[in-house]
């Protein structure tokens, strides 16, 4: 839908539409993270001096490709479920209503993570690609948390209307557990990174 048309996706998303917004864009964002890793590997592979991690870089390189595409699709998945939830509360009819919240909750949590991946991915890359590229990895770091802090909050205000209870705490708890990872990485890579400048 939009992955072709990059200006007009934010003209869409800076205008007075109800989407693409705040759940669509922390795909998008954490999308940049993930890319910013694949250019840190792709400078990293063919060198003779990274040759000893050469298979290890591809190896990560493969799945960095792999959550940059699921990313890509749930930018436009989340415009979607948002449409359908939006239809179901104006319809007023509970059973679709908590069927589709159930549709936009997932959406964002796949986003949060597969940020949490790319950011469990970036230690290794840290310690193992090109130094040259290292402000490249700290600032993919910052755009996959940010990606994963604003999914949340689209997590969060879902689950506010959900009456699963047991669904409820499960995703709570899924979310504490993860956040904390995610600022303990965050907080880990990027104090080498400064320390490295």
């Amino acid at each position: 839908m939009y992955k072709e048309k990059f200006s007009e996706y934010l003209e869409d998303l800076a205008g007075k539409l109800p989407a693409p917004g705040g759940g669509s864009a922390s795909g998008l964002v954490a999308c940049l993270g993930i890319a910013l890793l694949e250019m840190s590997c792709n400078f990293t592979l063919g060198k003779p001096k990274y040759r000893e991690v050469e298979a290890e870089i591809k190896e990560i390189l493969e799945k960095l490709i792999s959550l940059r595409r699921g990313l890509e699709e749930l930018i436009d998945k989340d415009v979607f479920s948002y449409q359908e939830l939006s239809l179901a509360y104006r319809l007023k009819e509970e059973e679709k209503v908590q069927s589709a919240l159930k549709k936009a909750i997932e959406v964002p949590l796949k986003i949060c993570e597969s940020s949490l991946e790319g950011l469990r991915l970036s230690k290794v890359i840290l310690e193992k690609a090109n130094p040259n590229l290292i402000t490249d990895i700290g600032g993919g770091v910052l755009f996959l948390t940010a990606g994963f802090n604003s999914a949340e909050l689209n997590v969060r205000i879902n689950l506010k209307n959900l009456k699963d209870r047991e669904l409820l705490k499960k995703i709570q708890q899924s979310l504490k557990e993860e956040s904390e990872e995610v600022k303990k990485i965050k907080e880990e890579v990027l104090k080498k990174v400064y320390c490295r400048l």
